[in-house]
């Protein structure tokens, strides 16, 4: 009987409101020297720092939930632990907490045209040659495969790639899938319909379209975009970079986002000196490479995602001459996360005009600045396709991760 009440005890514990509370509170927290960061800690659990974590406050009044506004800030660099102790006395969770100097970066916001040639050729689809089955898709290739060489020699281009296949012998692909290489041997088919041999494969060598500007690092001239892979239309596969540029881009129209249909910043760019930067990675996280243009604007300290906060925010984005502007919008949520991925944040757009010209977040939008309290928090990457007032954002921390780890996609 006291095993059975334990049990019961323990999940009716595990299941209420306090322990919910307790477990959206990360492993492991980021904040800046110099600035605190805040966290809903649910009654009757306290906080207790230790190392180069102090607890600063602690809000007198209970809120929602029961729970309690608890303030963390840094003494100095370092790291550090949080312990969170039921009643004070008993410690039922340990947050690692890492605390470094500030860092500022320049918040973009004007829209850029993206060009990418990509490293190999992306294999898009299959097809049968003639009456016979793909000679590809025979030898074990399927969408989404990036071809390197053929017979030891790289491919740039569709043109090359066509162009090594010039008879009936077997050619050795260099083939890349998920991060691995192998090799495939495949035989090349005439097309009855004009003699020509081929391999039966649709490949697509390059990519282009409209974006924003998320940040700018003045000292390194290091650059980031859109806050999401550029993926291939056809297979969703993130586009290897081989060379790619960044534009400078006019807005040429503005197709309003309805519930249902999402709205479009439709650009123009390619046009004489409008190169502004190159692009070296295509991440999960953004695209990255170096600015070349004048920066514009002042260097604004990062937020780390700890030391974001639901409320009012702001969105910088291009929409005609005009140039970059601020327009008002809310963060409505936060999503505690120990290891990078998308969708860290939820937010809403409460601007008039924004909400008058594009009906809230578009496309285009991709990788525009959000700023809270003068500090960047991250870019917004996508739309809620049913409510264009809504969409999400990233973390500025983890497109720096993926800009300094080499552009790692997760």
């Amino acid at each position: 009987m006291a095993g059975w009440l334990l049990a019961a005890l323990w999940t009716l514990a595990g299941t209420s409101a306090p322990m919910r509370e307790m477990a959206r509170i990360p492993e492991s927290m980021r904040i800046t020297a110099g600035y605190g960061a805040q966290m809903r800690l649910a009654l009757p659990f306290a906080a207790v720092g230790s190392g180069a974590v102090d607890v600063v406050a602690a809000a007198p009044e209970v809120e929602r939930l029961g729970t309690r506004a608890v303030t963390i800030a840094g003494s100095g660099e370092g790291e550090g632990t949080l312990t969170l102790r039921f009643m004070g006395i008993l410690p039922v969770k340990t947050v690692r907490v890492s605390v470094g100097a500030e860092k500022t970066l320049v918040p973009g916001g004007s829209l850029v045209g993206v060009a990418i040639r990509t490293r190999g050729v992306l294999l898009v689809g299959t097809s049968d040659v003639g009456g016979s089955p793909s000679p590809a898709r025979k030898a074990g290739l399927r969408a989404g495969d990036t071809i390197l060489s053929v017979d030891g020699s790289e491919v740039h281009s569709a043109q090359e790639l066509a162009a090594r296949v010039t008879g009936p012998d077997s050619v050795a692909l260099t083939v890349e899938r998920a991060g691995e290489r192998f090799r495939a041997t495949v035989r090349p088919i005439a097309d009855s319909r004009d003699g020509a041999y081929r391999l039966g494969a649709w490949v697509r060598d390059t990519t282009a379209g409209v974006g924003t500007l998320s940040f700018v690092d003045p000292q390194t001239r290091s650059c980031g975009a859109l806050g999401h892979a550029v993926a291939d239309i056809d297979t969703g596969t993130l586009m290897p970079v081989a060379e790619g540029y960044l534009y400078r881009c006019e807005a040429v129209e503005i197709r309003k986002g309805e519930p249902g249909s999402p709205g479009e910043l439709v650009g123009s760019f390619f046009s004489g000196d409008a190169r502004v930067g190159t692009i070296s990675e295509n991440t999960s996280y953004g695209i990255f490479g170096r600015y070349s243009a004048q920066i514009d604007g002042a260097a604004v300290p990062i937020c780390t995602r700890s030391e974001v906060r639901t409320g009012t925010a702001q969105i910088l984005c291009e929409l005609d001459e005009r140039g970059v502007l601020a327009y008002e919008c809310e963060i409505v949520r936060t999503s505690p996360q120990d290891a990078p991925a998308q969708r860290g944040l939820i937010l809403r757009v409460t601007d008039p005009e924004l909400l008058a010209r594009t009906g809230g977040i578009v496309q285009g939008m991709s990788g525009s600045p959000i700023l809270q309290n003068g500090r960047l928090v991250g870019a917004v990457t996508h739309v809620f396709v049913n409510d264009p007032t809504q969409g999400y954002g990233v973390y500025i921390e983890w497109m720096l991760e993926a800009l300094d780890g080499g552009g790692a996609a997760a």
